[in-house]
């Protein structure tokens, strides 16, 4: 399949759910910004609000509730489409959340937007009957990062977007039931 294909096909997958359905038409119907989605190594967004790269071959996602990090690209891609939101809605947060030593050894940091992101990566998660992403990050033994954590792990719900500051979206809870 080819990347436009491939980009149709995980932007349909998004709108099956209302999240989804409303983040794609709200950046797809603005008639003053655009944004290109372009295929790339990793899964990224720029600061600017004007470019996705996105892998959809990347089958690798920050770990879920039960420690799994394989996800669906097309959540990735929804991930970095938040990010486009944010930046556009002139919410992003490029200041420092938490610092870790990276592969290499060095410093690294991870900044707030990660929060926006990957609470929306949830709400996506949650109405397609995905795991929640419990962490940013991964934390010692393939666990969750007790440092990145985004939803308290009792009852599924954001640390960062409670729903008494949040109405649009209640509670983070998967549908199993």
């Amino acid at each position: 399949m080819n990347f436009v294909n491939q980009v149709s096909s995980a932007l349909n997958k998004l709108m099956e759910g209302e999240v989804g359905k409303s983040l794609v038409l709200s950046l797809s119907s603005n008639t003053t910004r655009g944004v290109s989605l372009m295929k790339s190594k990793s899964n990224q967004a720029s600061p600017e609000g004007n470019m996705v790269g996105w892998n959809p071959d990347n089958m690798n996602g920050g770990i879920d509730v039960f420690n799994n990090t394989l996800r669906d690209p097309f959540i990735g891609l929804g991930h970095e489409l938040a990010h486009i939101q944010d930046t556009w809605d002139k919410t992003r947060d490029d200041s420092i959340w938490f610092s870790y030593i990276n592969d290499k050894g060095r410093l690294d940091t991870v900044p707030n937007n990660e929060k926006y992101a990957t609470y929306y990566e949830n709400m996506i998660r949650n109405e397609h009957n995905i795991p929640l992403r419990a962490s940013y990050g991964i934390g010692p033994n393939e666990m969750w990062d007790r440092n990145s954590m985004i939803i308290n792990y009792i009852t599924d719900e954001s640390l960062f977007y409670p729903e008494t500051n949040n109405p649009i979206i209640n509670r983070l809870k998967i549908n199993n039931e």
